[in-house]
């Protein structure tokens, strides 16, 4: 009889860990993780204390490549347009007016180099730029350094470098090597990759997180850092927590790999690629983490492997919203197994812990892997893979609707259809509805060059977006092609444009800058969003 009930009990934990109904899936929750709390005068003190040696090597780190799917979705359709707000053929997916928005800012915030060249701030390849905006503060992010910048007001006078150097930095308030902000001595961690920060309008928080490259197998951390207020000073502080995989659940050998990063009124959501032995793609964890706790200096972290949810999801992205009403959270991505497919999960709070929905599928319009960029500088630069590299939700405040907003690379034609016969990348954007019942498609459409053949054609890749609270859209890119150098672009559509349309692009920085990238790996990173302050004003990274 004990044997019998000891097995009965087990089959009733398991039950509970796998599924909550049929629609929701229960992960492994861990309680009790103490932060670690460190004045910023301390890390700067450390930093300081460790300098990079003048003569390190720049290592190019290799792509860890995803899965490749098996085929096309079968529903989706060639076309450049798509969605319930899209309809009739009689459109044009770029508008041909020039842009109406205006730069304010444009400066080189980390300056990195493929070569070993005196001076370089982020001597790490590739650079996964990242950034945010506070109340009075950005902080930009890179592998491997932190800046803290002081505002530029959106009135004032622009903030800006030259345009014709990529060596040029503006002044920081705090300059920190992201190795010593995160160092773990005890744990053995101090080599940091991937970073991503966000900053938290509701709680007036900065939130970092990174993964370490000091463990090659599932003791390979997670590291979270949250400030101790909205403004960075020298008297700050930031709380710094970690977790491993396998100490959450996941396989043992699976190397957490890119760490994606969203904040909402719960929560943050963290999702991530493993990689079995650190080298073949073996699925997508979730992790759920209690912002509360956070803040209150307690890590409470829900772990969702892809051994218990099965997700067709290939990089998580955890969904950025800073609506104070919202009731769900969420996850989006690309499919593992098809082209032209994203999957959703959502989150629910219906019980003391966190639990997720299953796969919600969404078919787009087709889509396929951006290949290489030729670059008038002379080496041609990854045009990255499907990954989503950001995602929000926002609510119009005008028309009180929240909806997911994101962007992504693919192949296209000078039509600005999708597919394998494409000649050049660009970037599909989509509106996303009805997120708490079945998610559906409201407005997509690709933005691309569709006046330059082949040999001069412009590519835009690494797409990021942003709604504002008016309803306003911004998209940030790179820009470059056989007759162009790498360029940050961007482009915008106003709420009253036709559904599908945005105006052309622009170049924030110069068309002439002889800029040669030295080296294939372009980043994995980029991001898009809204001045917490005003809820107009948009920035790119």
């Amino acid at each position: 009889m004990p044997k019998i009930l000891s097995t009965l009990l087990v089959f009733f934990i398991l039950c509970g860990v796998y599924a909550q109904n049929k629609n929701e899936i229960r992960g492994i929750t861990i309680t009790g993780i103490k932060g670690i709390k460190k004045s910023l005068a301390n890390i700067i003190a450390y930093d300081r204390s460790h300098p990079i040696p003048a003569n390190y090597k720049v290592h190019l780190r290799p792509e860890l490549e995803g899965p490749i799917p098996k085929g096309q979705n079968p529903d989706a359709k060639a076309v450049s347009k798509f969605g319930t707000l899209v309809n009739g053929n009689n459109y044009r997916t770029t508008a041909t007016s020039a842009p109406t928005q205006t730069v304010q800012s444009n400066f080189l915030t980390i300056w990195g180099s493929y070569a070993n060249v005196s001076g370089r701030e982020s001597p790490y390849t590739p650079p996964d730029n990242c950034g945010d905006v506070g109340t009075t503060q950005i902080i930009a992010t890179a592998n491997c350094r932190m800046k803290v910048f002081a505002k530029p007001s959106v009135t004032g006078s622009a903030s800006t470098t030259p345009t014709g150097t990529s060596t040029t930095i503006l002044s920081a308030i705090a300059n920190i090597e992201l190795n010593a902000f995160f160092t773990n001595t005890s744990l053995g961690i101090n080599s940091i990759s991937d970073p991503h920060v966000r900053f938290d309008r509701l709680t007036g928080r900065w939130f970092i997180v990174a993964i370490d490259v000091n463990h090659t197998s599932g003791s390979n951390y997670c590291l979270i850092a949250v400030s101790d207020g909205s403004t960075i000073t020298s008297s700050s502080s930031f709380t710094i927590f970690y977790f491993s995989v396998a100490g959450t659940g996941g396989a043992s050998n699976d190397f957490f790999y890119y760490p994606t990063l969203g904040v909402d009124k719960y929560s943050l959501y963290i999702g991530g690629n493993m990689f079995a032995n650190g080298r073949t793609f073996s699925g997508s964890n979730m992790w759920v983490l209690n912002k509360a706790s956070l803040i209150n200096g307690s890590l409470t972290v829900t772990s969702f492997p892809h051994s218990i949810t099965s997700t067709d999801m290939y990089t998580p992205q955890g969904v950025h919203n800073d609506d104070p009403g919202t009731a769900f959270g969420y996850f989006i991505g690309a499919s593992q197994t098809q082209y032209s497919k994203l999957v959703i999960r959502r989150v629910s709070y219906s019980g003391s812990t966190p639990t997720l929905s299953g796969d919600l599928n969404l078919t787009t319009s087709i889509t396929y892997t951006p290949k290489t960029v030729p670059t008038l500088g002379g080496t041609a630069i990854d045009g990255d893979d499907r990954r989503l590299c950001a995602a929000m939700i926002k609510k119009n405040k005008i028309t009180g609707i929240a909806d997911l907003w994101v962007a992504q690379g693919t192949l296209l034609n000078t039509s600005g259809v999708g597919g394998s016969g494409g000649d050049r990348d660009g970037a599909l954007w989509l509106e996303i509805g009805n997120l708490t019942s079945t998610p559906t498609i409201l407005q997509s459409a690709t933005l691309y060059d569709g006046v330059n053949p082949t040999s001069s054609a412009i590519y835009y890749t690494y797409p990021t977006i942003a709604l504002s609270g008016q309803g306003h859209n911004l998209m940030g890119f790179t820009s470059a092609g056989p007759a162009q150098y790498a360029q940050a672009s961007a482009a915008g559509r106003y709420r009253t444009d036709p559904a599908g349309n945005f105006q052309s692009p622009a170049d924030f920085t110069t068309t002439t800058s002889t800029y040669n990238p030295g080296a294939n790996r372009w980043g994995d990173f980029t991001q898009t969003v809204v001045d917490p302050t005003d809820d107009m004003t948009m920035w790119t990274f």
